[in-house]
């Protein structure tokens, strides 16, 4: 590991790419993580709009509150698993 954090490899579930891969051509690996990032921003993105369309439902707050807890931590486990490779879900398997 060098001159970074280990963000994984390809076919452990985790990122395809090295922190200190990311150089200034536009070759393989540095697409990859550019693309892999990209994914997450825009997941990350969706889950906030998710979020605000929930506040702006009219329900009760308790519903509400429950709704808004179960999709962050979704989204928490989400990212250990894409960023760490841990998959606490134990035999349960997600297509990728």
């Amino acid at each position: 590991m060098s001159g970074g954090v280990a963000l994984g490899s390809r076919g452990s579930g985790r990122l395809g790419c090295r922190a200190g891969e990311l150089r200034d051509d536009l070759s393989g690996p540095m697409v990859q993580c550019m693309s892999a990032l990209i994914s997450i921003v825009i997941a990350l993105v969706i889950i906030g709009v998710v979020l605000w369309a929930v506040q702006q439902l009219p329900i009760d707050d308790t519903i509400r509150v429950v709704i808004r807890v179960v999709v962050v931590l979704f989204a928490v486990l989400w990212l250990l698993g894409v960023l760490t490779g841990w998959h606490g879900f134990g035999g349960v398997h997600l297509p990728r």
